[in-house]
């Protein structure tokens, strides 16, 4: 998903104030199929917009014209952002050789 210009609104839900954003957006599919716009929300107190809340991943739509119940819906449907995954397989070991690499010749 790539970064996008920052599209942005507030809604107030149950005495908060949220911030939506659209911070990504791609395509899904395979082939000639992959057609079908995405993109990425990222929900923040509006008092703490640089620590995200909630995240949901949705078809292109214009956040601008949403109404503020179909906003609501989104914040109730996302979840709490992904830790970062760490590679847990030693392929991805720059100090290792791959499995098909023969190890460096330490004799020379």
């Amino acid at each position: 998903m790539t970064e996008t210009e920052s599209s942005a609104r507030s809604i107030s839900h149950e005495g908060v104030r949220w911030r939506v954003e659209i911070v990504g957006h791609g395509v899904s599919g395979t082939g000639r199929f992959a057609d079908r716009g995405i993109q990425l929300l990222r929900f923040t107190r509006e008092n703490a917009p640089d620590e995200p809340v909630r995240e949901i991943v949705t078809a292109l739509f214009d956040l601008d014209l949403a109404h503020d119940r179909e906003i609501l819906e989104l914040l109730q449907l996302a979840r709490p952002p992904a830790e970062p995954r760490q590679p847990t397989d030693s392929r991805f070991d720059a100090d290792e050789p791959a499995p098909d690499e023969a190890p460096p010749d330490e004799t020379a």
